[in-house]
Order: C-alpha cells, then sequence, then structure tokens
C-alpha cells in the first residue's frame, strides 16, 4: 500500500485508528466507532472516513460486490453519521500478489448509504428494545467496590 502515492498521502495526513463513542438519539444506543483512518482535507471542510478491507477478490468489481454482502453499507453509514464526516472510502488490498489496492467511495454509490441506515437504524431499535441488550453508554453503572 505504501508504494501507491494515494495511499501513502493518506497514511501520512490522516489520523489511525482512533476511537469515539456514539449515541444513537433516537434509540439511546451507544457504541464503539474505530475507523482505519480519519482525514480531515486540508480547508478542513471535508472529513474522510477510509476503512482498509483485504480481499480475496480477483478484481475491483468483484471486491464492490462484497460491501452489501459484509454489511459495509451499514457500517459506512453508521460511521458517517455518527462522526459528521463527508466521505467514506472503502479500499481493498488483495491478499495475494499482486497485492493491487482499490478505491471504492461508498458515499457516491446511489441508493447505498441509505440502504446502510436502514440498516442500522433496524438494529439499534432492535437492540433498544432487546431484554438483554447492553446499558446505553451513557447510562452505565458502575460497579459497587
Amino acid at each position: 500500500m505504501r508504494r501507491q502515492r494515494y495511499c501513502r498521502d493518506l497514511l501520512y495526513r490522516g489520523h489511525a485508528e482512533q476511537s469515539y463513542i456514539a449515541i444513537h438519539a433516537a434509540t439511546g444506543v451507544g457504541g464503539k466507532l474505530r475507523p482505519d483512518l480519519l482525514v480531515r482535507s486540508r480547508a478542513g471542510r471535508q472529513l474522510t472516513l477510509i476503512d482498509f478491507k483485504t480481499t480475496s477478490s480477483p478484481d475491483l468489481a468483484h471486491f464492490l460486490i462484497t460491501i452489501e454482502k459484509y454489511d459495509y453499507d451499514r457500517q459506512a453509514a453508521l460511521y458517517l453519521d455518527a462522526l459528521q464526516a463527508t466521505r467514506f472510502l472503502i479500499m481493498g488490498v488483495q491478499k495475494k500478489a499482486t497485492h493491487a489496492v482499490w478505491r471504492g467511495e461508498l458515499t457516491a454509490m446511489t441508493g447505498l448509504l441509505e440502504q446502510g441506515r436502514k440498516k442500522y437504524k433496524r438494529l439499534m431499535h432492535a437492540l433498544s428494545h432487546h431484554p438483554q441488550a447492553p446499558t446505553p453508554l451513557h447510562r452505565q453503572q458502575q460497579p459497587n467496590n
């Protein structure tokens, strides 16, 4: 990846694997988010989230098909909404030689983020009504010592 100028620039300018806590306002369900890379534009107006995925896909077209299969659309929508980012890039890195690196901009794929939002909102709603659901992060009780 570092051989590609675009990736090298992103890795240099970005903030890697920082953790964030978010509460879904409609349900009160909380969770931890950890984007692989977060890059703010030089002008500061655009925030891009980048997720790196290793893949056995033979080409970009096959890699893009895995987005829905592995719910990357749900992850992208949740991360974009929670972190108020403007772009979500997914970088596919081939596991085997030639070790190609592909870039897909999920924010540019029509309907994909709306589909991802429906998925994560449905899950948040289900978690908020499940009797075994974890307590929302902002309401967690500290154990008595």
